[in-house]
């Protein structure tokens, strides 16, 4: 019997329960399909409870759905780590206290092409040609952080916007570097979008901190050019058109 596991890396922030909650909500009432939802760090269930309680329940048959925005250690190390399968698996047999299940782990929600309509809907009301976009990922030592926010935008490079990707750590542009080029493109506003998968440290506190905006939603610079405003968007993962991706992730 089959079941479907949301999968979150976790987080301190009670925003990102209620979001995988949501999100796992919706796919259960469109599958019909036994929906539960476990998470790598920071919050319970953990990953393997769920899965235990699942076998406990009869499923033998677990598509894994990682509420992630991009390829990288942790789908490719850490989830298989968790589950006893070999690193950079993407299927296997899971023991658990309750019995064996058959697990298969699907790709992140970043670069999905139905990415499109989520972020057509991330610069809905802000026309390509009064506004730059700043992509800001989390960064990594690997490559999937930056090729997936670089698909992401491209999509909107497709679209008429400039775009201007940075990272929060461990790559380059910094976020400091691509908001002077953002400021300096010609155009009254700047719109900064996390690419985050909900709110934690980064995307509330880092970020925002150097953009000098606080916790506030955006600012108005002065530039040679005139003023210009910015303003700081949701984390992409928190856009309604991501359950429709993980739906899909979970029914290929």
């Amino acid at each position: 019997m089959k079941a479907i596991l949301i999968c979150s890396h976790g987080s301190r922030d009670p925003r990102d329960n209620t979001m995988v909650l949501g999100h796992a909500e919706k796919i259960a009432e469109e599958t019909g399909l036994t929906v539960r939802t476990g998470y790598m760090k920071h919050q319970e269930p953990t990953v393997m409870d769920v899965l235990s309680g699942l076998a406990a329940d009869g499923h033998d048959e677990v598509v894994i759905v990682p509420m992630l925005y991009a390829e990288g250690r942790l789908t490719e190390r850490d989830l298989p780590a968790i589950l006893g399968i070999p690193e950079g698996s993407r299927e296997g047999a899971v023991t658990t206290p309750s019995g064996d299940v058959s697990v298969r782990i699907t790709g992140a929600f970043g670069d999905h092409p139905s990415m499109t309509a989520v972020m057509e809907a991330a610069v809905s009301g802000h026309p390509a040609d009064t506004t730059t976009v700043v992509l800001v990922g989390h960064g990594s030592k690997g490559p999937g952080n930056s090729r997936t926010v670089e698909y992401d935008a491209d999509i909107l490079r497709a679209m008429g916007y400039t775009v201007v990707c940075a990272y929060n750590e461990m790559q380059d542009p910094t976020v400091e570097a691509a908001l002077e080029t953002a400021l300096s493109s010609g155009r009254p506003r700047v719109l900064v979008i996390p690419m985050f998968v909900s709110p934690n440290g980064h995307s509330r506190v880092d970020i925002p901190g150097k953009l000098g905006i606080g916790d506030s939603t955006g600012r108005v610079f002065d530039t040679p050019d005139g003023p210009v405003e910015l303003l700081y968007g949701a984390e992409i993962g928190t856009h309604p058109g991501v359950g429709r991706i993980l739906l899909e992730r979970a029914s290929e």
